[in-house]
């Protein structure tokens, strides 16, 4: 059964650090089968705008929805995918707490895979 709901609608969304304006009034849906990608100059908010989709960050103001669900719905990040522009791992965690942390920020079960778990004892701190 197909999903019928817009993967992104946005509603007023605003996001304000201080009295700087990050993001203000995105509102749009982007339709099943759309293709759709944020351009603009550094500064311009599309990060910001794409870490409210996430819910990484908390929009002040307005609404958004992925698939039909708030963005605050704890399952809904489980269907998207985000690699940020400057992925790093943390520097303060060592191999096996950065690999233990890592669901716990993207709400992903933390069993380990069969292939992990064969290996996961040789890991060095």
């Amino acid at each position: 059964m197909p999903f019928t709901a817009p993967p992104i609608e946005t509603r007023n969304l605003c996001k304000e650090f201080g009295d700087k304006v990050a993001v203000a009034d995105l509102s749009l849906t982007v339709e099943p089968g759309e293709v759709f990608g944020f351009l603009g100059p550094n500064g311009a908010g599309k990060t910001t705008a794409v870490k409210m989709l996430l819910n990484l960050i908390s929009p002040t103001s307005g609404e958004g929805r992925l698939f039909g669900a708030p963005l605050d719905d704890p399952g809904i990040r489980s269907r998207v995918g985000f690699l940020p522009e400057h992925f790093r791992f943390h520097d303060w965690l060592r191999q096996t707490s950065s690999w233990l942390y890592t669901p716990i920020c993207t709400t992903c079960p933390t069993t380990k895979p069969a292939s992990v778990s064969r290996n996961y004892s040789t890991w060095s701190d």
